[in-house]
């Protein structure tokens, strides 16, 4: 792979708070040591990225995520690419009576920051569109929401900072499960070594572990309560951080178009796949998963 030489590129902001758009790039032709140093202080100052008319190999797609850290391999290994095992097919395809990949808005349609319910959850992902579904109007479906919980932190007054300060939130995998009548549950299937597993408890506020900043660190498809705070007072302090976190100024809606690829901070944002399209409109995208640390 040849390296790129000019290190020069376009930030464009996304939104006042967060997100930014990477343009003068071509990923596929790869990126020498300066570039690359000037899109990852990007990233973690603006905590999401877009990259458009970006035409990849997933060999391209690994080896530039592996240039952020360690990469996961997810547990659907039915979903993984074959030959590049960090890649996770998401897509709505039914091919031979399969489904090709993970239907993921259908089981997360939910504002969510990735793997929360883990000890040491995803740090970010890195995620490339093949196919995009598309109304009759030309209008892309299948968006994805992402709002800044930075902003959201910024946000909240001194004294509401100092209470939550030394407080931790319960995540726990199946909380979605567990709320639902279970005669609704169709997409969301899990292990009973998965239902029954114990939550993990992060701190609500939680500290960026390059940058320092502070963020509201909540996922309501997955949180449970407040650990050491009576139900209902835990439950209004919950509703009301929600609320903030998905703010309309804080948040951004990307609208996919083939060949995007979008990488998120998952400590310093939410998102939400809008589900609003099926078959047979077709989507399909590649996703690759940074490795994180535990929160603090």
């Amino acid at each position: 792979m040849s390296s790129e030489t000019n290190s020069s590129f376009q930030i464009k902001r996304l939104n006042p708070y967060f997100g930014a758009e990477i343009s003068g790039i071509d990923l596929s032709k790869g990126i020498n040591e300066k570039t690359f140093s000037k899109i990852k202080d990007a990233y973690y100052e603006y905590s999401l990225l877009v990259f458009h008319d970006q035409r990849i190999s997933p060999k391209v797609h690994v080896d530039f995520s592996k240039r952020f850290g360690s990469l996961e391999i997810h547990s659907l290994k039915q979903y993984l690419l074959e030959d590049h095992p960090e890649i996770l097919l998401l897509s709505n395809i039914i091919e031979n009576g399969k489904p090709i990949g993970f239907a993921d808005t259908e089981r997360v349609a939910t504002w969510h920051t990735d793997t929360s319910y883990l000890k040491t959850p995803s740090a970010g992902s890195a995620l490339y569109a093949l196919e995009v579904p598309y109304d009759s109007k030309g209008n892309s479906l299948g968006n994805t929401l992402f709002a800044s919980t930075f902003a959201a932190y910024d946000a909240l007054s001194e004294d509401m900072k100092i209470k939550l300060r030394d407080l931790k939130a319960l995540h726990k995998m199946t909380k979605a499960y567990d709320d639902a009548p279970k005669d609704t549950i169709t997409a969301v299937k899990f292990t009973d070594e998965q239902i029954k597993r114990p939550p993990e408890n992060h701190p609500i506020i939680r500290t960026h572990p390059v940058t320092g900043r502070k963020s509201i660190y909540l996922s309501p498809l997955c949180v449970t309560k407040i650990e050491g705070v009576p139900e209902a007072e835990s439950k209004k302090i919950l509703q009301e951080l929600d609320k903030l976190c998905t703010r309309e100024d804080f948040v951004y809606r990307h609208k996919w178009k083939a060949n995007d690829l979008i990488m998120w901070d998952n400590c310093s944002t939410q998102h939400l796949a809008v589900s609003d399209y099926a078959p047979p409109l077709r989507r399909k995208m590649h996703r690759t998963t940074f490795a994180g640390s535990i929160p603090f």
